[in-house]
């Protein structure tokens, strides 16, 4: 019985396939699809330096915004682990979930998207090094928001608005992470 099921399902699935017009067929669609991209130039990107490491940064300004954005990668680490601390049921990880999108697109998105327009003088670009932050013990909250001041300061009265805008998000983070404690040696 199986087989005679079987059968007819290959029939009807050959029948189908018959009436497609060959254009249409999707094996031809996709080689079609491929071939245009292969015949396209390359789309163009942003030749940032491989394995950006904050401290290599000469330009203070790019250092800031770079130790500002390792900083944010690592607030939003923190964010998500605080996630895990609290049950479904606890408001609490709800608080530490909406908080996860603003940190991302609000702090660490203008902050990178800033970092790969500055140029090295050497053909590359900055980028974002997404290194480890090692914050003090305490609100993490407080020490970046300390970290985005200082980062405005660096740039006087010429804040570009990616970073005015990724500091007012990070200012405007209302969330109660557990305080970073250190280990003891």
């Amino acid at each position: 019985m199986a087989s005679t099921t079987h059968v007819h399902l290959g029939a009807l699935f050959k029948w189908w396939i018959s009436r497609l017009p060959p254009q249409r067929s999707t094996p031809s669609l996709n080689k079609e699809k491929f071939a245009k991209l292969l015949q396209a130039p390359p789309p163009a990107v942003i030749k940032t330096i491989d394995n950006p490491k904050t401290p290599d940064y000469k330009d203070p300004k790019i250092a800031a915004v770079a130790g500002l954005s390792d900083a944010t990668y690592c607030l939003l680490l923190l964010t998500i682990e605080n996630c895990w601390k609290h049950s479904r049921k606890d408001d609490r990880r709800d608080e530490f979930v909406k908080s996860i999108f603003p940190i991302m697109t609000g702090s660490l998105k203008p902050l990178c998207e800033w970092l790969v327009t500055q140029p090295l003088g050497d053909g590359t670009f900055a980028g974002p090094g997404f290194n480890y932050f090692d914050y003090a013990e305490g609100d993490p909250l407080v020490e970046i928001q300390a970290l985005a001041d200082a980062v405005v300061a660096k740039f006087g009265s010429d804040v570009p608005k990616s970073i005015s805008d990724a500091v007012t998000s990070l200012k405007s983070l209302k969330i109660s992470l557990h305080p970073v404690k250190k280990a003891a040696p």
